[in-house]
């Protein structure tokens, strides 16, 4: 009777240690990003006082850019600092620059304009031009002149988006659109 014992104990062992050896293995797949933003900014439609986006310029027709460096009549958007939730002004800071650059480039005189994504049918002769509130052209890849902000309370930074022909109207084709631009801004 006491070999039966000892034999239950020990077979209850080798079962243990059979079920271990069926032990699978995986993946875990971690994702994330780090950011080196250190301010929530929020692209704002001054006409809606919505966050977010597209900025609509407008639908001119080809026929409203009689020549090179016509304008359409364009948009007002603005870029919205606000301290706290991780935007740190450092003491004695009192300004801000914003620099544009667009994601398929500068076209027209010195690249100074903001190329349209290159999709099906895209207008030809025609980019995106972007002014400060004052009315000055800022380039493709080129600081803004300097924007007074708070250190305690939201700031807006307005701007001006407009279609800008580089063409003679002779090369200028009707058509989408669109840019995409990216945004820095360094406050100083």
């Amino acid at each position: 009777m006491k070999k039966s014992l000892l034999a239950l104990p020990l077979g209850l062992a080798f079962i243990m240690a059979g079920q271990s050896a069926f032990a699978t293995t995986g993946t875990i797949n971690f994702q994330g990003r780090i950011d080196s933003s250190t301010c929530p900014i929020d692209v704002i439609d001054p006409a809606t006082s919505a966050p977010g986006g597209p900025i609509t310029i407008g639908y001119p027709n080809t026929n409203q850019f009689p020549t090179s460096g016509s304008e359409s009549v364009g948009k007002t958007f603005q870029l919205k600092l606000t301290p706290g939730g991780g935007c740190v002004v450092p003491p004695g800071s009192t300004a801000a620059t914003v620099m544009f650059s667009a994601v398929h480039g500068g076209v027209g005189p010195g690249n100074e304009l903001y190329a349209l994504k290159p999709l099906t049918g895209v207008a030809q002769g025609i980019a995106v031009a972007i002014k400060d509130n004052l009315g000055a052209l800022i380039p493709n890849g080129v600081a803004s002149r300097a924007y007074p902000i708070s250190i305690t309370d939201p700031s807006t930074l307005a701007f001006h988006a407009v279609y800008k022909s580089f063409a003679p109207p002779s090369g200028l084709t009707a058509g989408p659109a669109e840019a995409d631009i990216n945004f820095t801004v360094t406050i100083i």
